[in-house]
């Protein structure tokens, strides 16, 4: 059973409400956090419209960062659990996914989110991008975004970091 979080560690990472959290495969815990008004948006939205969005999504572009840097370690558990379960659905709707390991926030955390709501996400729809931003943004810890991203048909901006917010 998924055990709730503290308000210290959701003020730690942002003002989203924690959807869910289970054990990661290691010592860790993978937690999924969304508003709380885009959770159980499980059907995608028109695809007229979400087709739109794709159609005007320039190429995708790689920028890394130097603010919000999360621990090499926990980006590379973030990725590996990732891709361990690529097939399974992320619950509800969330727009961050973050690894929580040792240390203290925010250096505990290593968070994938992303700008726009998309339903029928699955872990393995991260992975790339976030392996992209893990094996290029790697100067003293891990800080990046990838711009113009398609997610099932919508444009998203994606960043890995030490926080869920500000992508």
């Amino acid at each position: 059973m998924a055990a709730p979080a503290t308000e210290k560690e959701l003020s730690a990472l942002n003002d989203f409400v924690e959807l869910f959290r289970e054990p990661a495969s290691g010592s860790g815990t993978m937690i999924y956090l969304g508003y709380p008004y885009e959770n159980g948006m499980t059907t995608p939205a028109d695809s007229t419209t979400e087709k739109q969005v794709s159609a005007t999504c320039p190429q995708p572009v790689l920028m890394c960062d130097t603010n919000n840097f999360a621990r090499n370690n926990l980006c590379a558990q973030l990725v590996a659990e990732l891709q361990l379960d690529s097939t399974v659905p992320l619950p509800g709707t969330p727009r961050q996914v973050c690894y929580l390991g040792d240390g203290v926030a925010p250096n505990a955390y290593c968070c994938a989110s992303w700008t726009t709501p998309v339903p029928g996400l699955t872990k393995g729809d991260l992975v790339e991008p976030a392996s992209r931003i893990f094996k290029t943004c790697t100067a003293n810890g891990i800080s990046g975004k990838v711009d113009n991203l398609v997610l099932h048909d919508i444009c998203v901006a994606l960043c890995l970091s030490n926080r869920g917010t500000g992508c």
